[in-house]
């Protein structure tokens, strides 16, 4: 989620606000070097500069100075708007949100609402804890100090007891440590399921906070009355397939009424010999740049400049995996310009590799198309 809303906001315009933040340097090139990876931690930070940012939560969205000792002076410059600060406050202290992902531990309860976020690096190397109210900013890192992975800890794992005994202390400390919200924040009555304005046909509903400078959510589209199915846009073709395979009847449909295939079948492979071959990194190719999209048509798999090492004494394959502008009936894949298969939602099939250079087309209706460029290697 972290990595598409990056993707939607462009790259240049988070590293610029993470340079506002202080959390990084505006070196030229940064934000190309970093890329989509800043939602997950490529760039290196300090602990302090982590402390300073996430007070803007507290302070109304003002970036201040950091105080080592009574009578230090603070600068301070707005980053956010109080209300933008206020919500994303709001969000990250809703116990409720939480409980998808972690259930409802011991160690995240508090008298007052906190702000808590946490971070786990590859390999559980290390575990992070943030947590904001309008008294403290609280920074908790668990790992090792020689960089070797720990035993499988998360950060709420790790952090979570830790965090508890601080904020139990601390709460006995001061009492007041709700954060107020500003002015500009307005209830307004959503429907549960979509996040949508309710409507009649809404079954159950409950109220979120927005911006006074935000404009009124939709009335729900979820819930329609004329249908007990709702329809859904062809990004989610993949997802409806896997929830068919454990539900006898399923709510969601793809937009259009268009059926769901299973690319195991449509190559004729047999499950246990359908893992897809795993691409080894990227090789700078003169080919049209990642991610090229003609007339509405995205190739998400592979990535344009992929380059595969084939597993000697194995079936090796790649997964081919296309995401049109919107439901087509059959997308028509091209191997260095031959025709290898044509699939219905959604729009995946599984191509055997073999030594060499290949250009990967996908086509549908109209003019729609597009390319990628990958090496395959033994």
């Amino acid at each position: 989620a972290a990595i598409k809303m990056i993707n939607q906001l462009g790259v240049k315009s988070v590293f610029s606000l993470l340079v506002e933040l202080e959390l990084l340097l505006p070196r030229p090139g940064a934000a190309d070097f970093f890329g989509l990876g800043l939602a997950i931690g490529n760039p290196e930070i300090r602990m302090l500069d982590l402390v300073r940012a996430y007070a803007v939560l507290s302070n109304g969205g003002s970036l201040r100075s950091l105080r080592f000792f009574p009578g230090q002076t603070q600068e301070s410059r707005q980053i956010l708007s109080p209300q933008s600060s206020y919500l994303i406050y709001d969000i990250l202290a809703d116990p409720t949100a939480r409980l998808f992902t972690f259930g409802n531990p011991s160690f995240f309860k508090s008298k007052r609402p906190v702000a808590i976020k946490t971070g786990t690096s590859t390999d559980y190397r290390d575990c992070w804890l943030m947590a904001v109210n309008s008294e403290f900013v609280i920074a908790i890192w668990v790992g090792n100090f020689n960089g070797t992975p720990t035993r499988a800890l998360s950060g709420a794992t790790a952090c979570g007891p830790i965090y508890k005994n601080l904020i139990d202390f601390l709460e006995d400390y001061r009492n007041n440590g709700q954060i107020k919200p500003p002015k500009g924040i307005r209830k307004i009555r959503v429907c549960s399921t979509s996040g949508q304005a309710v409507s009649e046909f809404c079954p159950q509903s409950g109220y979120d906070l927005f911006s006074e400078l935000s404009r009124d959510p939709d009335i729900c589209t979820f819930h329609s009355g004329s249908s007990d199915q709702h329809e859904l846009p062809a990004d989610y073709a993949s997802w409806i397939k896997n929830r068919r395979r454990h539900l006898d009847h399923d709510p969601f449909k793809l937009s259009g009424d268009i059926s769901i295939s299973d690319p195991y079948q449509l190559f004729g492979l047999e499950k246990a010999h359908s893992e897809p071959a795993v691409s080894s990194g990227p090789l700078i190719l003169k080919s049209a740049p990642p991610g090229t999209v003609y007339g509405g048509i995205k190739i998400v798999s592979p990535h344009d400049g992929d380059r595969y090492v084939m597993a000697e004494g194995h079936e090796n394959y790649a997964l081919l995996r296309a995401l049109p502008g919107g439901p087509v009936p059959e997308v028509i894949w091209l191997i260095n310009g031959q025709e290898f298969i044509r699939t219905a939602p959604p729009y995946e099939a599984y191509w055997p590799l073999s030594p060499g250079v290949y250009r990967i087309s996908a086509i549908s209706d109209g003019d729609a198309a597009g390319e990628v460029e990958i090496f395959v290697e033994r």
